[in-house]
């Protein structure tokens, strides 16, 4: 029975990491112009795949990509960004934005718990103005369940989770002068919302935005000086840890026997 739930699952994980890409781009409407959408591909962690992982960066003339291409460490997705900045001088304005999207399937036995994404970040203001200077970051998540159980199901949308900044996510002068760090933490309990979710899309967006007057400059950058600036990590349902462990020990019984 275990090895026929995995057999089962190993197919059908198979033809997610072919097909993703594909589906992606089967979903796709027209970009506006100047909208640029990089494929990374997928990345398969310990319990948990990330498939058809992309980026598409929605502020014209910045650099491409923003976020990076990600590495996989356990079921943690890590990005490590370098050019992910906003900055404006001597009165002027700019936004950099952009979106990253996922599909997220929990390998044969697990089952998606939580969902928690972590990103760092610094910012810097100077001159002597007033809160018409001024930085801030924003993050909303979206999230589609798609299948439970492994069965498809009409989806479900785990809508507007909106990430929280410590020790703030918008600062001004006079007040915020000067250097400083941020962090920006969300923790989307998908099993309170469905149980046993097998399969979502996850849309990650993610905005910088600076404003300046005469002699001001406003910065602000996601940070990746001490370790990854991102950090999109899948929690697996626990009680399905401990099945996975079973359904392995009773096929590693059976190839023995």
């Amino acid at each position: 029975m275990a090895s026929d739930m995995l057999k089962g699952g190993w197919i059908v994980r198979s033809i997610r990491w072919l097909l993703a890409p594909a589906v992606f781009a089967l979903g796709m409407t027209v970009a506006p112009a100047g909208w640029a959408t990089v494929i990374y591909g997928n990345f398969s962690g310990t319990s948990i795949d990330f498939l058809g992982v992309r980026e598409t960066t929605t502020s014209p003339g910045d650099p491409e990509p923003l976020f990076g291409a990600p590495t996989v460490s356990g079921d943690q997705l890590l990005f490590f960004p370098t050019a992910f900045a906003s900055t404006s001088a001597g009165g002027g304005a700019d936004i950099t934005s952009s979106q990253m999207q996922m599909f997220i399937d929990a390998k044969p036995l697990a089952t998606i718990d939580k969902i928690s994404i972590t990103e760092f970040g610094e910012k810097d203001l100077a001159g002597v103005g007033t809160a018409a200077t001024s930085a801030s970051v924003s993050a909303v998540v979206d999230i589609t369940v798609l299948e439970v159980n492994n069965i498809p199901v009409s989806p479900i949308f785990i809508a507007g989770n909106v990430m929280t900044f410590t020790p703030d996510d918008d600062y001004a002068l006079p007040g915020d002068l000067g250097f400083s760090t941020w962090t920006g933490s969300l923790l989307i309990d998908i099993e309170s919302v469905v149980d046993n979710v097998t399969r979502l899309q996850l849309t990650f967006k993610n905005i910088l935005d600076t404003t300046s007057e005469t002699g001001t400059t406003a910065f602000i950058q996601k940070d990746v000086v001490s370790g990854p600036a991102v950090v999109v990590e899948v929690i697996p349902e626990p009680g399905t840890a401990i099945l996975l462990g079973l359904g392995l020990a009773a096929l590693a019984v059976r190839r023995r026997a």
